[in-house]
């Protein structure tokens, strides 16, 4: 099931695409690929933490608290801000008049 962030997101991209916007759809590329490259890779580095077992584990007995959970949590927050922030009505608007660049 996909999550309402990657349904707004995805239809913000093909709306962009149908106005044949690629100046704002490389800015857009360029803001999500350092954000991948930068807090979802955190998210993986926490995951590894420990084994998907003993994730799973943890879930199913209810552990919570534990050094890795805190710091997967954080990485996880720290990912959903940076992709909330390049959803909202804000960094929209600026995409669309130009006033974000290439970072």
């Amino acid at each position: 099931m996909q999550s309402a962030m990657t349904i707004k997101l995805s239809k913000y991209i093909i709306r962009l695409i149908n106005n044949a916007d690629i100046k704002a759809l490389k800015i857009l590329h360029s803001y999500m690929k350092h954000a991948f490259e930068n807090e979802f890779q955190e998210v993986i580095k926490a995951k590894e933490l420990v084994s998907d077992d003993l994730w799973e584990k943890y879930k199913l007995l209810q552990i919570k608290g534990l050094p890795e959970q805190v710091i997967f949590e954080a990485a996880h927050k720290k990912f959903k801000e940076k992709m909330n922030a390049i959803q909202s009505k804000e960094f929209t608007n600026a995409l669309e008049r130009g006033s974000l660049a290439i970072g």
